[in-house]
């Protein structure tokens, strides 16, 4: 209508907004604009079209029994004139596209006019409604619109005080999801993210948890980690986790949202890498790299040392290696009744039982020879904040080989000597012994060990090693299968065990292979002479 009125010369696409720019810059005054509003909102209405997917999402409303109002604000006469009508008009179009009427969308006498915003918003307040859409943010940002009604902008015009939406079909998608997820939790976790979540998808599934990725308009992606019931413990630790790490100014870990022990669940952001198939020495000085940055964070904030298995003496490796093989040994008989495919695992005991003699005899003897207590604490300076399911498998890749760090629901104040050797072992990934030595050799490059802490690692990579073997075939113990079988619900049974058997007999060839060449350390299989380390 500009355009045939020669008010403005732009040939391109413009908004309503850029249209009134051009008048008020071109004028000096609104004069042409309130015109212009008389003539497009009076008896030139007819010409405009539905904006795209609102009818759609109407329609959606009212198959789901939802009950919807129009409240506008609008005079019956345009101010500019007196005499052009406003409200015949809007309603003669709205019946015509079937928004309004008896067999229409929604009922006429839910929609209402109100010549200021102040009757409008009274009488949104009185509708107490649960959502309100208005392509206004005086209207929404109101000091008496209502505390219990969502506001939402509709507008391509960011606004920082209000989340904008500017298409209905994003609007759709956030509706949909009230089928599934609470509203209100929706409205308050969007408000907090500054952006209306349109998606919630799976992801994967852990051990402790299931992943979902959070979609918001404004293209962030977030992770929930929802835990079961009795496993809060971790999700909970893993919270405390990451709030210590980013107090320390850590930037290669998930961010906290929000955390809702109530509903299970803790909010993260998300980190956009890829899963590390090939490993490499630039990696590995990336893990090195972090692991020395553990070592500035305080030994006073010990907060996690009762959430899982850390070690603080010698006896402690050896009680945690009886546990399990008792766990394993007390399930197996009725699992293999259960499901025949564990008998692979128990013909295997015998000669794990005496691997397992060897290792700890050797480490008893050895602890006898240097004069070593057993039960006698590790100092301070030799422990650290241990993410403990620390491996690759946790890791993802971004540009130039940095790492982002993920899963921390097991840190826990540990000893140096596990991380170093649990690293190592860790079947997650399967590091060279090339790799493996690279990586001791270059955190003893930078003066990670102490002397005592490097006699104590050398006396622990079998015993750890073994204890991998034991972590492999956690799944004869009744509770990790049920825990495997929660987080992989779709893989048969017989396949998990299947592919753990393999794993641990691998391992266990290995190390036997090592005893019988006498190897210094039977898990690595190397002499001493091979380790470049003091």
């Amino acid at each position: 209508i500009a355009r045939e009125k020669k008010w403005i010369q732009s040939k391109k696409s413009l908004t309503k907004t850029e249209v009134k720019k051009e008048l008020l810059a071109n004028d000096g005054n609104d004069h042409r604009w309130q015109e212009l509003q008389a003539i497009v909102y009076g008896h030139e209405i007819n010409q405009a079209k539905p904006f795209p997917g609102v009818v759609d999402f109407l329609c959606e409303l009212c198959k789901k029994n939802e009950t919807v109002y129009i409240v506008s604000h609008k005079t019956e006469y345009s101010n500019y004139d007196h005499q052009t009508a406003l409200i015949k008009p809007a309603i003669h179009w709205l019946k015509e596209y079937g928004i309004i009427g008896d067999n229409a969308l929604i009922p006429e006498n839910n929609l209402f006019f109100f010549p200021d915003r102040k009757g409008k918003i009274n009488k949104i307040k009185q509708l107490h409604c649960d959502v309100f859409i208005d392509d206004l943010s005086e209207v929404l940002l109101d000091k008496n619109f209502p505390e219990n009604t969502f506001p939402l902008l509709f507008s391509d015009q960011n606004n920082s005080n209000v989340l904008n939406v500017s298409n209905w079909l994003d609007v759709s998608s956030f509706y949909r999801l009230i089928d599934r997820y609470d509203f209100a939790w929706l409205k308050n976790l969007s408000i907090r993210l500054k952006s209306l979540i349109i998606k919630i998808l799976p992801y994967n599934r852990g051990g402790n948890h299931s992943l979902q990725v959070i979609e918001c308009i404004n293209g962030g992606q977030y992770i929930i980690k929802t835990a079961e019931p009795n496993k809060l413990v971790y999700l909970r630790n893993e919270y405390n986790a990451l709030k210590l790490l980013h107090q320390y100014d850590f930037i290669s870990i998930p961010k906290v949202i929000a955390f809702f022990p109530e509903r299970y669940e803790l909010i993260q952001s998300y980190l956009n890498g890829q899963s590390i198939d090939n490993l490499s020495n630039e990696l590995l000085n990336g893990v090195i790299a972090f692991i020395l940055s553990l070592e500035r964070l305080s030994q006073n904030n010990i907060l996690f040392n009762n959430i899982s298995d850390y070690r603080c003496r010698y006896s402690d490796y050896v009680n945690a290696i009886e546990i399990r093989w008792k766990a394993i040994n007390l399930d197996i008989e009725p699992l293999c009744v259960q499901y025949p495919v564990f008998y692979k695992i128990k013909e295997l005991l015998p000669s794990l039982g005496f691997v397992k003699e060897k290792i700890l005899h050797n480490f008893s003897r050895k602890l006898d020879d240097y004069g070593l207590d057993s039960l006698k604490q590790f100092p301070d300076n030799e422990m650290i904040f241990n993410p403990s399911d620390f491996g690759f498998h946790n890791m993802l890749s971004c540009s130039d080989n940095e790492l982002y760090f993920l899963d921390f629901e097991y840190f826990v104040y540990d000893d140096k000597a596990k991380m170093v050797c649990d690293f190592i072992h860790h079947a997650g990934h399967s590091l060279t012994i090339k790799q493996k030595i690279y990586f001791i050799e270059q955190l003893n490059r930078y003066n990670f060990f102490t002397p005592s802490l490097s006699q104590r690692i050398m006396l622990l990579i079998d015993v750890i090693g073994f204890e991998w073997i034991l972590i492999i075939l956690n799944i004869a113990q009744s509770d990790k299968l049920a825990q495997k079988i929660h987080a992989n619900p779709d893989v048969p049974i017989a396949e998990m065990v299947e592919s753990q058997y393999h794993k641990a007999l691998k391992l266990l060839s290995f190390y036997k292979k090592n005893m019988h060449k006498k190897k210094d350390w039977v898990t690595l299989g190397l002499n001493c002479k091979e380790l470049n380390f003091d």
